[in-house]
């Protein structure tokens, strides 16, 4: 299981430094690479996971799923980057480490596994609320941003001038 979560991290990771940088370039042709990329990984670290049994086999899958999730939300934040891709990148993660501790609390005791799963759970009801947090903010920087760099931010505090338009509604 650990022989392929680390090239696969790798990979998503070398994608969001390499891609990043020229995300504002990428075109569809080279997202569609990227992605089936992703997808053969996804095929190799299911093929891998044949050769376990129980439920190590299912954690295996479920980690395997998880990555190409992960590694897919990530590729579309390179692709086309925005408050809304990036929100989504961080619930698609949370939902991963989701399925994997849920599949990992089968293995537990009747007692534990029901601590196992309100531990799963508030996890992900944590990092979806950390996600909610962050796009907030970066929502607001982003208002924020476009607040200096307007050019009628000059005029905060005077009164607008009328024109036919704004008469109107007077």
């Amino acid at each position: 299981m650990k022989k392929f979560t680390a090239p696969l991290i790798a990979i998503v990771l070398g994608l969001s430094f390499s891609v990043g940088a020229m995300a504002e370039n990428m075109s569809k042709t080279q997202y569609n690479t990227l992605e089936k990329n992703i997808e053969f990984e996804y095929r190799n670290a299911k093929a891998e996971c044949a050769s376990l049994a129980g439920n190590e086999k299912d954690i295996c899958i479920v980690e395997a799923k998880a990555n190409m999730r992960i590694a897919k939300s990530q590729l579309k934040v390179d692709y086309k980057p925005s408050t809304v891709t990036r929100y989504d990148a961080r619930v698609a993660l949370a939902e991963a480490d989701y399925s994997v501790a849920m599949e990992r609390c089968d293995d537990k005791s009747d007692k534990n596994r029901g601590a196992c799963v309100l531990d799963a759970k508030a996890a992900k009801a944590s990092e979806i609320a950390n996600a909610r947090t962050q796009s907030k903010a970066s929502m607001s920087q982003g208002i924020t941003n476009k607040k200096i760099s307007d050019p009628d931010a000059n005029h905060i505090g005077k009164e607008p001038e009328l024109d036919s338009r704004n008469s109107r509604l007077m």
